[in-house]
C-alpha cells in the first residue's frame, strides 16, 4: 500500500557556467525561463559542460520529501533510459519511491540551468520531452493509494493522462489534491481546471497571486458556471500560502491562519514544493494545523540553502512536530 500516489513531471537540472555571450549569442532571457526548440537546444548544449545534475520536478521535489519524512510514496513520470533518467531514477530510489523504470527510446526533460558570471541563473529547456500517456496510468496504483496528487504543469501537454488517473481515482475512492504549479498554468488552463479539475478534487493547493488570479477568472465566467465554481471552491479543502507570511487553510466549515517565522532566504526554489509536502504528511492522517506547522518548518529549511531539495534533514529531524 502507498500513502499518497504522485504524478507529475520527471525533469533534471543541468549545472553549467557559461560566458555573457552564450546569452547574447541565442537571444535568451536571461535570468527567465526559456523554452526553445531542438536545433537550439542542441546547439547551446553542444557548447556546455554539465557540472552537476540535480532531480527536479514540483511534485517531484514535494514525493521526494514525502518519501524524507516517512510516507510510503509512488511516483507517475516519465523519464529515459540515458544519463539524466537514470540520476532522477536513483534520487528516487534512494528514498524508497516506487516509480516506472527509465524507457528505452526516451528522452529525459532536461533543464540547463546556465551561470554567468555575474551569478545570474538562465533556465533553457525543450519542454517536456518525456510526457506522461495514459497507458503508463494504471489501476492497480489506485486501488492501493487513498490519496493522488497532481501536479499543474502535466494539464498544459499530458491532459490525457491526468483525466485518466482522475477517473481511476474516482472509481476507487482515492481523495485527489491538485497544485497549480503557475500563474502562467491558470492563464492557458483556466477553462479546463473550471471543467475537468475543481469538479473531482478534494484538496486544492496555491499561493496567493495563484488563488488571486484564479478568482480573477471565475468572475470572468457567465453566471452560472461563476455560482458554480464558487461553490466547488467553497465546499473543497484549500491551502493558499503567503509567502514569508505564512498559510492560510480553508473548508466548508471554516478558516485556519498559521503564520509562519521568518528565515534568510538564501534560495527560494522549490519552497512551495517543500511545503505541499509538509503539510500533506500530516493532513493525509487528518492533521492540519501540524500540516502547516510542519509545511512552513520545511520549507523555512529549504530557502536557507540553494537547490529545491533539503540536504541537511538533520535539521528537520531535531525540531520536528511529535
Amino acid at each position: 500500500m502507498y500513502d499518497i500516489n504522485v504524478i507529475g513531471n520527471a525533469p533534471v537540472d543541468m549545472l553549467t557556467h557559461v560566458p555573457e555571450s552564450l546569452i547574447s549569442e541565442h537571444n535568451l532571457n536571461k535570468g527567465d525561463f526559456n523554452q526553445v526548440d531542438s536545433a537550439t537546444f542542441d546547439a547551446i548544449t553542444q557548447q556546455c559542460t554539465v557540472e552537476e545534475m540535480q532531480s527536479g520536478g514540483s511534485c517531484a521535489n514535494s514525493a521526494w520529501a514525502l518519501a524524507k519524512i516517512g510516507k510510503n510514496v509512488h511516483f507517475t513520470g516519465h523519464i529515459g533510459n540515458d544519463a539524466a533518467g537514470q540520476h532522477f531514477y536513483t534520487d528516487m530510489e534512494a528514498v524508497g519511491i516506487t516509480m516506472p523504470a527509465p524507457q528505452q527510446g526516451s528522452r529525459t526533460m532536461e533543464i540547463y540551468v546556465l551561470i554567468t558570471p555575474d551569478g545570474e541563473r538562465t533556465f533553457v529547456s525543450q519542454g517536456v520531452t518525456a510526457p506522461i500517456t495514459a497507458e503508463m496510468i494504471h489501476q492497480e496504483t489506485f486501488q492501493q493509494s487513498p490519496w493522488l496528487f497532481i501536479e499543474g504543469y502535466t494539464l498544459l501537454d499530458q491532459q490525457p493522462a491526468v483525466l485518466k488517473a482522475i477517473d481511476l481515482a474516482k472509481q476507487n475512492q482515492c481523495k485527489i489534491a491538485f497544485t497549480v504549479s503557475a500563474d502562467f498554468v491558470i492563464h492557458i488552463k483556466q477553462q479546463d481546471i473550471f471543467s475537468d479539475i475543481l469538479p473531482h478534487i478534494d484538496l486544492f493547493l496555491a499561493n496567493e497571486e495563484e488563488y488571486a488570479l484564479l478568482q480573477e477568472y471565475i468572475e470572468k465566467l457567465p453566471e452560472t458556471a461563476q455560482k458554480q465554481a464558487k461553490e466547488q471552491l467553497n465546499n473543497m479543502a484549500q491551502v493558499v500560502t503567503h509567502s514569508e507570511k505564512g498559510a492560510t487553510f480553508k473548508n466548508a466549515e471554516g478558516e485556519q491562519f498559521m503564520p509562519t517565522t521568518a528565515v534568510q532566504t538564501v534560495d527560494a526554489t522549490g519552497a512551495g514544493d517543500a511545503f505541499a509536502a509538509g503539510f500533506l504528511s500530516k493532513y493525509l492522517d487528518h492533521e492540519v494545523e501540524n500540516g502547516l506547522k510542519t509545511g512552513h518548518q520545511i520549507a523555512g529549511l529549504v530557502v536557507q540553502q540553494v537547490g529545491a531539495r533539503l540536504k541537511n534533514w538533520q535539521s528537520y529531524n531535531q525540531q520536528k512536530i511529535a
